[in-house]
């Protein structure tokens, strides 16, 4: 199951929001419009030229057109916000930069990833300020230096270490850092700087975001926004609505509004 909900299109640029049902994918296929990335929440895989890249959160990632790649959602699925750009327009928004297929540890803060809901609620005619808005957002999607998460090959992860981050992702009630590094047989501060070096995000983020995405999936697939946060290991449904604002810039209620009416 895919929804898409359009924000904005104009000028040889789009803005959209994006859900992948959990489990899904995509087979081999290429756009004809550079993209511009950033997973608000879930994960998933993508591959290119016989490259396996695992992308979590938070992370921007940019493909060329005409880059020819498959895609495999995680159990919790995916939430993706993209800025899509004619190759003729590349030039007027990027200047002197050539593109590459990257993903790189991200830089968006819940504040950025706002601006792209403002897209949503301009009135018609406003697009001087939807251009704006969509050149603050891709300056943020391309950052210039800093560290990059899309060297390849990458050394393989331990076997413990893909053990802690599935029993992280799986539960709503996962086990504590304690726990998972008595099992893993390594001191608990060992684990934690292991986990964030290998996966960008300390251990209790990675949970937390992963409780979001299961909240998300499920409450896209029907269920209320109370029975999406209890499934999902949150308190209450204010924690769940809180969580989702600071993380991905909306609202359960509006990301569900947004989606449905695509």
């Amino acid at each position: 199951m895919m929804q898409h909900a359009q924000l904005f299109a104009g000028g040889g640029t789009c803005a959209r929001l994006s859900y992948y049902a959990r489990g899904g994918s995509m087979p081999a296929h290429h756009h004809g419009v550079h993209q511009f990335s950033c997973l608000l929440a879930g994960e998933f895989l993508e591959a290119h030229a016989g490259c396996e890249r695992e992308i979590g959160q938070p992370s921007v990632g940019v493909k060329p057109a005409g880059l020819e790649h498959h895609n495999q959602y995680g159990p919790n699925g995916a939430l993706i916000l993209s800025i899509n750009l004619e190759p003729d327009r590349l030039d007027e928004y990027l200047p002197g930069r050539s593109i590459d297929w990257r993903w790189q540890a991200g830089v968006m803060t819940g504040r950025d990833r706002h601006s792209a809901m403002t897209l949503a609620a301009l009135p018609h005619g406003s697009d001087a300020e939807a251009e704006t808005i969509i050149c603050d957002l891709l300056a943020v999607m391309t950052p210039q230096g800093g560290p990059r998460s899309d060297a390849w090959p990458r050394p393989a992860v331990p076997g413990w270490l893909i053990r802690a981050r599935d029993a992280l992702r799986d539960s709503a009630t996962a086990p504590d850092l304690k726990c998972l590094a008595d099992e893993a047989g390594v001191h608990r501060v060992h684990l934690s700087r292991a986990f964030r070096d290998r996966f960008g995000v300390p251990p209790s983020l990675y949970r937390r975001r992963c409780r979001l995405a299961g909240a998300i999936a499920d409450m896209l697939q029907g269920a209320s926004l109370a029975d999406a946060a209890h499934g999902a290991g949150f308190a209450d449904q204010s924690h769940f609505t809180r969580l989702a604002r600071t993380e991905t810039g909306y609202s359960p209620h509006r990301l569900r509004t947004l989606l449905a009416a695509a």
